[in-house]
């Protein structure tokens, strides 16, 4: 087996190749960071919510009494 047809063979490759791959890695890295905080910021503010809807009593029926 020649050391192009083995990707894991790291003798093979050159490193302007590794470089590329240092580089899409880390964009996944950074991509990823953002997402996560993104989605912990909208899950936050989804419990935020639900607490200012239950806690001041809005956007819900009452019941008249008897």
């Amino acid at each position: 087996m020649d050391a192009k047809s083995n990707p894991t063979d790291t003798a093979g490759r050159g490193i302007e190749v590794d470089d590329e791959i240092i580089g899409v890695l880390y964009a996944i890295s950074a991509v990823s960071k953002r997402l996560a905080r993104n989605l912990a910021a909208l899950a936050a503010q989804g419990e935020r919510s639900k607490e200012g809807d239950r806690g001041h009593g809005q956007n819900e029926r009452t019941q008249p009494s008897n």
